[in-house]
Parts: C-alpha cells; sequence; structure tokens
C-alpha cells in the first residue's frame, strides 16, 4: 500500500495560508507548502478500518496552525495528486475560516507545533504573482489543488 496524505487549502478574509518548511526537515525542506497538511495517521483510522480524512487535516490544523476544529467550516474534497518520485498519495481538501490574516497568525504563533519556519497568508489576488516568485519551491501537489480551489490558473501553471 502507498503512503497517503492530506493538505489542506485553508483560506482565510485575507487571502490562503501558506508554510516554508524548515530548512533542515527531512521532507522537502526549505519549501513551500499549503498549511496544514501530513500524512495520514492511525488517529484517522474509525473502528471498523474506514479513514477518516477530514479528521486528519482538523488535526493537522490544530498541531500545525493551532486552529481548532470549530474555526472552519466543514473540509470539501477538492482532488488526489500522486508525488513525482515518491508516490505518495496526497488527498486535498478546501478549509475555509472567516478569521483574519492577523488571527491565524497569532494562533500559529501561540499555538502551532512550529513545523514551518515560516507561515503567510497571501491574498488571492496575489497567489499567481507568488507562484511565479517562488518557482519550483513549491512541493509538488500544492499548484493542482490552488487550481482545484479556483486560486490559480491551469494555463499558467502548465507553462511552467
Amino acid at each position: 500500500m502507498r503512503p497517503f496524505a492530506v493538505c489542506g487549502v485553508l483560506r482565510c478574509a485575507d487571502g490562503v495560508v501558506v508554510g516554508r518548511r524548515h530548512r533542515g526537515a527531512v521532507y522537502k525542506a526549505g519549501m513551500w507548502q499549503l498549511a496544514p497538511a501530513g500524512s495520514v495517521d492511525a488517529g484517522a483510522v474509525d473502528a471498523d478500518g474506514a479513514i477518516d480524512l477530514r479528521r486528519q487535516l482538523l488535526s493537522e490544523l490544530r498541531e500545525e496552525v493551532g486552529l481548532s476544529a470549530d474555526t472552519v467550516e466543514a473540509p470539501q474534497p477538492l482532488c488526489i495528486v500522486e508525488h513525482p518520485g515518491s508516490h505518495v498519495s496526497d488527498f486535498g481538501l478546501g478549509l475555509v475560516t472567516k478569521l483574519s490574516a492577523e488571527a491565524v497568525l497569532a494562533a500559529y504563533q501561540a499555538g502551532g507545533n512550529n513545523e514551518y519556519e515560516q507561515i503567510r497568508v497571501i491574498a488571492e489576488a496575489e497567489v499567481a504573482a507568488f507562484l511565479s516568485e517562488i518557482g519550483d519551491a513549491l512541493v509538488p501537489p500544492a499548484r493542482e489543488f490552488l487550481v482545484r480551489a479556483g486560486l490559480a490558473n491551469r494555463e499558467a501553471e502548465s507553462s511552467r
């Protein structure tokens, strides 16, 4: 069985949340990714063996960003993307909160697990410029999740 992960496209009142992985991280060191994200673990498996991906993503939200499940609307499926090379299948889910960027960043400072060396909120109108600026420093499935969430243009991304 191949490894499985979840990734949230977290939209707040001021934009979309991204995090830069620590330069010493084992996986994709120094790269930007959508936050929250993480491997599916035993906490996502129900008694009957079913995997609850939404519960896993909400757990990652609490651990990485410091936000509780009651601060977001129910996660909505976007798509599944397989990482080239590692063959990890990443399940993308859209998350929406009414919180401001300031409140999201404050929650991260107060309760996030410091998985990221930096966390930012990118205004939706600035996503294309951010993607252009960071180039290949974005983990592979994130661009497709942004396209599926309506935050990036597939034609612009395919010309990269």
